[in-house]
């Protein structure tokens, strides 16, 4: 025979249906004969080899191309590539199995338009396990079990003579059904239409149907259920409920891992704590690379929503995560846990130095910044070398708030951190700047030195800084190289600054003396305003004091009275001053809780 006579290859009609038909056009019992007749590798050209389908062609007087378009490709790792896309092995039927829609074939054998025998063929979503319903009739697709059919791997036509006794049952089997959605993109995908979200349109149809079945289990019947133990009809829910979520796009992809995220589990834990058997599917069962769009979408959405650190097992070591542990960060500078904490406690990073389960995770972009400021730490003999001081001016300036800890308490509960010795070099450098860019050089011999300053200012040695700082220094001036130790001061400039009251105002005490006022009635008549009164630093002192002036004395002294200074005037008790004044209803200035004594206006005198 030098030529065969073709029939026609239906839309979406795969290669072997168009051969079985082919053969029978031609008298042939079964497709097996014809290959051997035409000298046809039938394995290979059943694996679809291409230079088997092109002899074919070529005997046929078709297009290569258009009948290997067609072709049931078997990979050397067993996936089958259907209409141009590639599946794995367990989502079609093998090439002995017979499935099928009785009423398809009932159409098939009615349409008088073909040669009869060779009228029956092959739908390409009857190869496909996950659609179960015809999409034309709405029924049942069914699957015929017979040893026979062994002998007739994809020839449709022979295999359904062998089961043709089965029939009548068959039909009988093949019930109305309604389809699913997610059948219907099975079908759609397979006749090349693309309109089912952004997500499955721009995967493999193998990856769309994978993803539905992981995500749609672990959502419907919990992270730890596999999906090859499920039902028929748990398979068909759970295909359909994850297909009704990813339809909406990569948000609704997203929003259905959400959903199955465990989200009690600790931050450090990996894909398989979070995901369970969904995780450990993709990651063993599923290694094809065309899945690893799905590893990367779960993985990359993960990692912003979730605080998996570095070093954490997600579809490979985690190296691009956004957090990490305080352990790690032990671990990568050496440092002591507990001085870390407090550190990240201080820097706002972590709520508390002993923290809860599953709240050990810190931003990585925050280590650097602590990484900057371990490397910053100095102790408190550094902070004397750096100053130009000893190590007891060092830790005057620390008790006089000039300098601190970079770690501070935290409060006064029973697990508050101590005081650490440590300091920022930073701003010990930037309070040395401070201090000698308001000196002079070189230095007069007639300055004298901190020491002697401090002496003579009798003031503190911290407060003599501070008025370096301040700039009320106008002659201060500083060895070379020698620090805070170098600085020199004006005799003179000191005594104009650390002056004494003048004469016409009152200190405390003596204001006290005069009105014999309590301790506490002068400071709450202060506070409150009633009597003005101004804070200074004195010469005598070294902290500063009240000062009031004459006139304010004056008259505050000629509006109120106190029963002590009326008593010891008039030599009457102050306990017969009580009742007169109760006697007469004269009314208190001030009150008595606040000031410990009795006092009133002298508009009611005599009492």
């Amino acid at each position: 025979m030098s030529a065969l006579f073709d029939v026609p290859l239906f839309e979406h009609e795969p290669l072997t249906s168009w051969f079985a038909r082919l053969a029978r056009a031609n008298s042939a019992p079964n497709s097996r004969v014809l290959f051997r007749y035409l000298g046809i590798d039938r394995a290979a050209f059943l694996r679809g080899d291409r230079d088997e389908i092109a002899r074919v062609a070529g005997q046929v007087g078709r297009s290569e191309d258009e009948l290997f378009a067609r072709a049931v490709v078997t990979n050397d790792n067993a996936s089958v590539t259907v209409a141009g896309a590639t599946f794995g092995k367990r989502m079609v039927v093998g090439p002995r199995r017979l499935r099928f829609c009785p009423h398809c074939i009932l159409s098939d054998d009615q349409d008088e338009g073909l040669m009869p025998g060779a009228r029956r063929r092959l739908r390409p979503h009857w190869m496909f396990l996950s659609v179960q319903t015809c999409p034309v009739h709405l029924t049942q697709i069914v699957e015929a079990e017979h040893v026979g059919l062994q002998r007739h791997p994809y020839d449709l036509i022979s295999q359904l003579e062998v089961v043709a006794e089965s029939m009548p049952e068959l039909i009988l089997e093949s019930v109305p059904r309604q389809m699913t959605a997610f059948e219907r993109f099975v079908c759609d995908r397979l006749e090349g239409r693309r309109n089912h979200g952004d997500f499955l349109d721009t995967v493999t149809p193998a990856v769309g149907i994978t993803a539905c079945e992981l995500l749609g289990t672990a959502y419907v019947y919990g992270r730890d259920t596999a999906f090859a133990g499920l039902s028929n009809e748990a398979m068909v829910e759970a295909r359909n409920t994850a297909f009704d979520f990813i339809v909406r796009g990569s948000h609704g992809f997203t929003e259905l891992l959400d959903y199955i995220r465990s989200n009690g589990r600790a931050s450090y834990a990996g894909g398989q704590a979070l995901y369970g058997k969904l995780y450990s599917a993709l990651l063993i069962n599923f290694k094809e690379p065309e899945y690893g769009v799905l590893r990367e979408r779960i993985r990359s959405h993960t990692l912003k929503t979730v605080r998996v650190i570095n070093g954490s097992e997600f579809f490979g070591k985690v190296t691009d995560s956004e957090w990490t542990t305080v352990s790690a960060l032990v671990d990568a500078t050496g440092s002591s846990d507990q001085t870390l904490r407090r550190l990240l406690v201080e820097m706002g990073h972590l709520d508390s130095v002993r923290q809860k389960d599953g709240e050990q995770t810190i931003p990585v972009a925050v280590v650097e910044n602590a990484l900057g400021k371990l490397r910053d730490m100095i102790d408190l003999e550094e902070v004397a070398a750096i100053l130009g001081i000893n190590r007891m001016h060092a830790w005057y300036l620390l008790k006089g708030g000039l300098i601190e800890p970079v770690v501070k308490r935290d409060g006064g509960s029973e697990r508050s951190y101590r005081l650490q010795n440590r300091y920022s070099k930073t701003a010990v450098l930037r309070l040395r700047d401070c201090i000698m860019k308001n000196t002079i050089t070189p230095c007069s011999k007639a300055l004298v030195p901190i020491s002697k300053a401090v002496k003579l200012a009798n003031t503190s040695y911290v407060g003599i800084l501070e008025a370096v700082i301040e700039g009320r220094f106008k002659r201060c001036g500083r060895a070379e190289d020698e620090g805070i130790a170098g600085l020199r001061f004006d005799p003179a400039e000191i005594e104009s600054l650390y002056w004494k009251a003048p004469g016409s105002a009152l200190d405390r005490a003596e204001v006290r003396k005069r009105m014999l006022l309590t301790s506490k009635a002068f400071t709450y008549l202060v506070s409150e305003g009633y009597l003005r009164a101004e804070r200074i630093h004195l010469h005598q002192s070294r902290a500063p004091v009240w000062i009031v002036a004459e006139s304010d004395f004056e008259d505050f002294s000629s509006k109120y009275v106190t029963f002590a200074l009326i008593a010891q005037q008039t030599r009457c008790s102050t306990r017969g001053l009580g009742r007169r004044r109760q006697d007469r209803g004269i009314p208190l200035a001030f009150p008595e809780d606040k000031v410990d004594q009795c006092i009133v206006e002298r508009i009611y005198l005599p009492i």
